[in-house]
């Protein structure tokens, strides 16, 4: 039981206290009264602030439970009113107010809650990321629970029309079926000769599945017997992808063999291979009336097949968009993919012209401030165009090596430019000369942000570091040295104070330019790959590879 401490604020001793006549068994018959008090006192955001920054109060919090089942509306309402951590903590069985078991839901062994607690201690006295927005799904949201059983990589997932059960596909070889009510495994599929299976549909009629391996085949699998029931073979590479037809007495496959291949699935037979495709073909899908297949391939292009008579019409041609920037005016945007860019108008969506001229892939592109002109990167190259007139002036080759990121002053005089070749080079874009060389980095250069004022340059890289260079005489200022594993990303704050980096270390890390030193340190669950500071200079938006975007507050500076 935590005693009274007179150097805590009033309120926070008041929680201390609600918490301890919640937890004394001897006050059960007081439970609704002692609960309400407690949820009020700890609803505002200023008292919530002031608790997380006292670590015994807050694990109290995070560890709360009632001595006996309390269906009551005032706990509910705590819980749902203290930041999505109510269905992490132990729920009580309503037997005999006894523990029930769920070990796996402790909040030390919950990513998102260990994360929550680091947050917790770093911010007592010192700035912090806060985030803005859940991190971790909150109660009553969309996760209900993880289904834990493969022992390498699922790459693909089925449900059966009725929603009671789930099909995996993993690295491992196997399929699973899962019970979607209960989350518990019904069985495993293992047949497959490679490590990898990659794809998985399932009948309409929930009965059977069918599932496609980097071994050359696919498989027909019974749901309600665990069984194979035939093992379709012909393709003469990987198959990645399988669509079965609405009555399901069909399916279509594709593979890294450029072909795609029509099953029967009663004989287990292949009624047709679709040739046309060049490259590997990496998706198919079915038409809802089960006559056409749609297919994707490497070879850029997308195809509709017509499955009774095999023939095939090119739709469309795609290919992999790099980069875009955005006009300073908001109307007009330049995309980066293959080997040109394209501007196009952002009111209308139209595309108001193609600009060519680079040998390579376009990997970078930046727009001056005045909205005139971009500046693109492909290969060792980069290229001046003047987006009115789509009219391009090369700057002459300085990398060595692949140029991954550009970056323009304010004042659209200069460029920077980062590279795999280990260094960044600082270009006039008047004349198109280079002024200097930035060395210092031991490892590819992956992104470079430049200071409001102009003058001072951070480049982030794979060697793990970041370092501030001088723009006027080209030295090194600082190394900032804290992440432990390679830097993805970087952004300045409006102030040009302050610079945020993002990690391959799951991290995002504010540093203080003027010391070098790390301010604070917000920790994700998977690699961070993209970062930006919003022009109020608190909001911090970053992406991971996970596919989550967090949004954060940067507090207490």
């Amino acid at each position: 039981m935590l005693s009274r401490t007179d150097n805590r604020p009033q309120v926070l001793n008041q929680v201390a206290e609600e918490l301890d006549k919640i937890e004394d068994r001897r006050t059960r018959s007081n439970l609704a009264a002692a609960t309400g008090v407690l949820a009020g006192l700890v609803l505002g955001e200023d008292v919530i602030r002031q608790i997380i920054r006292r670590d015994v109060l807050w694990g109290r919090l995070l560890s709360f439970v009632p001595p006996a089942p309390l269906p009551l509306p005032e706990y509910q309402y705590f819980w749902e009113k203290i930041p999505v951590l109510g269905q992490y903590l132990p729920k009580y069985a309503a037997r005999q107010g006894k523990k029930a078991n769920c070990s796996h839901l402790a909040a030390g062994e919950v990513p998102s809650i260990v994360q929550l607690l680091t947050e917790a201690k770093q911010s007592q006295e010192k700035p912090w990321f806060r985030p803005l927005t859940a991190n971790f799904p909150p109660p009553g949201g969309p996760l209900i629970r993880t289904l834990s059983g493969h022992s390498n990589w699922v790459l693909a997932v089925a449900m059966t029309p009725d929603g009671k059960q789930a099909v995996s596909a993993s690295w491992d070889k196997t399929l699973k079926v899962w019970d979607l009510a209960t989350g518990s495994e019904r069985t495993t599929f293992r047949g497959h000769t490679s490590n990898y299976v990659n794809a998985v549909a399932i009948t309409p009629d929930g009965k059977q599945a069918v599932s496609a391996s980097d071994d050359n085949t696919l498989k027909l699998w019974d749901l309600a017997t665990g069984s194979e029931r035939a093992t379709l073979t012909g393709h003469t590479g990987e198959v990645i992808a399988v669509a079965i037809t609405p009555d399901g007495k069909q399916a279509v496959s594709a593979s890294r063999d450029k072909t795609l291949k029509l099953w029967d699935l009663a004989t287990g037979s292949e009624r047709a291979t679709l040739i046309g495709h060049t490259g590997e073909v990496t998706v198919v899908a079915m038409t809802p009336d089960g006559k056409q297949a749609v297919s994707a391939s490497d070879d850029n292009t997308l195809k509709l097949w017509d499955l009774a008579t095999g023939s095939e019409r090119t739709l469309t041609v795609h290919l992999r968009v790099n980069a875009v920037a955005i006009t300073p005016d908001g109307k007009q945007a330049v995309s980066a993919s293959g080997e040109t860019l394209k501007l196009w108008d952002l009111a209308t969506g139209s595309k108001r012209a193609t600009l060519t001229g680079h040998t390579g892939e376009v990997r970078a592109v930046a727009i001056t401030p005045n909205g005139k002109e971009a500046v693109s990167a492909s290969g060792k190259t980069l290229k001046l165009w003047d987006l009115a007139t789509g009219l391009e002036r090369s700057i002459p080759n300085g990398h060595s090596e692949w140029v991954q990121a550009v970056a323009i002053t304010p004042d659209g005089k200069q460029a920077v430019s980062a590279s795999n070749d280990q260094t960044l080079k600082l270009w006039d874009l008047a004349t198109g000369s280079q002024r200097a060389t930035l060395t210092g980095h031991s490892y590819t250069v992956s992104a470079v942000a430049i200071t409001p004022e102009g003058k001072q340059a951070v480049s982030a890289s794979y060697d793990q570091t970041l370092k501030l260079w001088d723009l006027a005489t080209g030295s090194r200022r600082a190394t900032l040295s804290a992440h432990s594993d390679r830097v993805t990303a970087v952004a300045i704050t409006p102030d040009g104070k302050q610079a945020v980096s993002a990690s391959w270390d799951k991290t995002l890390k504010l540093w203080d330019l003027a010391t070098g030193e790390v301010l604070a340190t917000f920790t994700g669950e998977a690699v961070m790959l993209s970062c930006a500071v919003a022009p109020d200079g608190v909001t911090v938006v970053a992406g991971d590879a996970s596919g989550w975007v967090h949004f954060l507050r940067l507090e207490g500076l």
